[in-house]
């Protein structure tokens, strides 16, 4: 099984295989007999035996038999207008073009073709070592060199072709595995093996083949995916994978869900994962299939069900050996998270010899730490050099992790920032894949910063734990991420940001990030003074109290209302950050808003005092929206207030009854207000509004599905009167 080992892409070796004449589509793929049963199954048994029909004949014609060429025409032309395969009339006019001598030579050329192609499958069952495979691959790539040469120009070109894909896969393979490449070794070897790619194509191209072209095309996403183009390599990956459907070849429509699902993973888009986990699954079945099995057993990881990921597992261990000894690892790594030690230890190191493998030490730090061994972890952990990119983010999260505990706090901070940058860098490597709202996920560790946050507050740097509190939690939504000199480039977040923005507010700017397990909170005074907290509440039991005040607010339960917010207001602000706000008697505080607080309704705080007890003029964002905060507004230019809504409907019928009456009693209450309700409730009249300074009060439904094309924010706007919306993206 060769392996993406720069980006995790599991890749099956010999199901790639293009012997014979099988490149056509003629072999069925190997599924359940449940599967053949409806009439999609049977028109798709008839066009697999019409393939092997035309196949049959076809192999006639190479051996210079041009009896058959009457029949293999009808039968190309059945398989073009029944089974939208007119790709074989193109090959069957490629051969019958062909003189006998060339027929002959193309045949000849194909068997060693398929000869070096079985030298690479044996090399492969034999597992050999690095140094054993590259001895081995080294005469199979002089031999695919000279194939090239022979063939390249010459009338039948497919051989020629083959090669250049063989030679193609067996270089990305070495791109993807040899650690000791340099940058430079690395760009020029990709460089080698796009212009295979590309040849490969057009000669397939030359030649009217279309299946052919699935290896090199996946070949050309995994280039694109070394060079962190992912735009680019999702379009290969779905130019490959509509291929692969229109051949109906499962195996590739495995490999571009594969490189899907990887993509998705890394952007933290678990909607996604399930999409195609969900496509996958109508042709695999888990038996079938470790990518299906991995992912739905990460994806229950993920979601907080560790007990049913490893029995998930448990229920289809892979037979590959190297499937095998990552399943060891999930498998070890979802008992570790059920609190069963002993278990993940047997998982982990099952058929392990000493010394351990580096991603074995790894594993067992993770039980060292949950044991309370922190010191046992650092050592195993402190020399991981030979682990890949994407493992050493990881290890220095569990190394920054293991000197908290032992409160290391100074000696924790750069393993930790380390952890981030690099994850960090995989999701600005994604921001040209699809925006993401919040770039710290799973995978760039918001339990890493919430780590680094509380060593910061540990060691008394406020101000510095807020930093990196938004630095990591706000960097899409404040525009961080720069081109520059053709490379993508972070701004980052000064302390100097953090300290104006909090001078804006008159009782400065309070910010959290929710952990797994733990949370950290800063308040920043206007006056620079800053205060760090640990809280003993992770992401679970604060959604939970969130979630139960939102149900109390719609129920008009006041009495739990009240007492929801005490508890919240006790959790999320301790005593100490409490006297600190109210050490500045009045005026706004800027709550930065991140993960489940998304959701937390503060404004109400001040109907109940649960915060502090003077008067409390929150403003709220999911974040810093830019390093600095605008000029200073003069009272009197945010005193005004813009009072609309209560659409109508064409027929002049209004869609919310008593939302008339009610906005013109909060029109009344201010002087001077403008008012836009009914039919002046229009696009123009709230666009207005929010382009003042004034403050705006708007009834209104919230309307679906009309026609935002942000991948960022849901398609979801405001309803006008007389059926018109405004967007979340046209609000932005």
């Amino acid at each position: 099984m060769a392996l993406f080992r720069r980006h995790g892409i599991a890749v099956l070796g010999a199901g790639f295989a293009l012997v014979g004449l099988i490149w056509l589509g003629a072999k069925p793929s190997v599924v359940d007999a449940a599967h053949r049963t409806s009439p999609r199954a049977d028109q798709a048994a008839e066009r697999d035996r019409e393939l092997q029909t035309f196949l049959d004949g076809l192999q006639r014609l190479r051996a210079n038999d041009e009896s058959v060429l009457p029949a293999l025409r009808a039968s190309a032309e059945r398989l073009c207008v029944e089974h939208d395969r007119c790709d074989v009339r193109d090959v069957l006019l490629y051969y019958a073009a062909q003189s006998p001598a060339d027929r002959a030579h193309g045949l000849g050329e194909e068997r060693r073709w398929t000869d070096l192609w079985d030298q690479v499958r044996r090399a492969r069952s034999d597992e050999l070592t690095e140094d054993g495979w590259r001895r081995a691959r080294a005469p199979i790539l002089d031999a695919l060199a000279a194939m090239i040469a022979r063939n390249v120009d010459g009338p039948d070109c497919v051989s020629a072709a083959r090669a250049l894909s063989l030679r193609a896969r067996l270089l990305m393979e070495r791109a993807d595995g040899d650690h000791e490449l340099e940058q430079e070794e690395l760009d020029a070897l990709l460089a080698s093996v796009e212009r295979d790619v590309v040849s490969a194509l057009a000669l397939f191209e030359r030649a009217g083949q279309l299946k052919p072209r699935l290896e090199p095309l996946w070949i050309q996403c995994r280039i694109r995916a070394a060079r962190g183009e992912d735009r680019a390599a999702r379009a290969s990956l779905q130019e490959c994978l509509a291929l692969a459907r229109h051949v109906a070849n499962e195996d590739f429509q495995e490999h571009a869900l594969a490189g899907m699902i990887r993509l998705a993973h890394e952007a933290g888009d678990l909607k996604e994962i399930e999409r195609l986990l969900r496509e996958l699954s109508r042709f695999r079945r888990p038996s079938e299939s470790w990518l299906l099995v991995k992912r739905q057993a990460d994806l229950l990881l993920q979601r907080d069900y560790p007990g049913e990921a490893a029995r998930f597992l448990d229920r289809f261990p892979p037979t590959d050996p190297t499937d095998r000894r990552e399943w060891q690892v999930m498998l070890g790594s979802a008992r570790l998270r059920s609190g069963d030690l002993a278990a993940a230890e047997r998982a982990y190191l099952a058929n392990v010899e000493l010394p351990w493998p580096a991603h074995v030490r790894l594993v067992m730090a993770s039980v060292h730490l949950r044991q309370g061994d922190a010191r046992a972890a650092v050592q195993l952990l402190e020399k991981l050099d030979d682990l890949p990119s994407d493992q050493r983010r990881r290890a220095s999260e569990l190394l920054g992790a293991a000197r908290m505990r032992l409160r290391e706090f100074d000696s924790a901070v750069e393993p930790l920032t380390r952890a981030l940058d690099y994850a960090t860098r995989v999701q600005v490597r994604l921001r040209e894949q699809r925006e993401v709202a919040n770039m710290v996920g799973e995978d760039v560790g918001v339990h890493t910063l919430a780590l680094l946050a509380r060593a910061n507050a540990e060691l008394g740097r406020g101000v510095e734990a807020a930093r990196v509190i938004e630095a990591y939690q706000s960097l899409t939504l404040r525009g961080a991420l720069q081109e520059g000199d053709g490379a993508l480039e972070r701004r980052e977040l000064e302390t100097g940001d953090v300290l104006a923005w909090a001078e804006h507010f008159e009782r400065g700017l309070v910010t959290w990030v929710v952990g797994p397990d733990s949370t950290v909170v800063v308040h920043v005074a206007a006056d620079g003074r800053a205060l760090a907290l640990p809280i003993e509440a992770g992401r679970k039991s604060i959604e939970d109290a969130v979630r139960r005040l939102r149900e109390a607010i719609i129920a008009r339960d006041d009495s739990a209302r009240a007492r929801l917010f005490g508890e919240i207001a006790r959790r999320l602000f301790p005593a100490s950050l409490r006297d600190s706000i109210a050490k500045t008697p009045r005026g706004r505080l800027l709550f930065l808003l991140h993960g489940p607080l998304e959701r937390l309704p503060v404004e109400l705080f001040e109907i109940d005092g649960a915060l502090v007890e003077s008067p409390l003029a929150p403003v709220i964002l999911p974040g810093l929206p830019d390093r600095r905060p605008g000029p200073a507004l003069a009272r009197a230019e945010f005193d005004g207030w813009s009072i609309l809504g209560s659409p109508v409907d064409a027929a002049g019928v209004t869609r919310l009854p008593g939302a008339s009456a009610e906005l013109s009693e909060v029109a009344a209450l201010h002087v001077d207000a403008e008012l836009a309700i009914e039919n002046a409730f229009t696009r123009d009249a709230v666009i207005a509004a929010l382009r003042t300074t004034r403050a705006a009060h708007i009834a209104t439904h919230l309307e679906s599905d009309v026609g935002s094309r942000s991948n960022r924010l849901a398609d979801v706007g405001l309803e006008l009167s007389g059926g018109d919306a405004l967007s979340a993206e046209e609000i932005e």
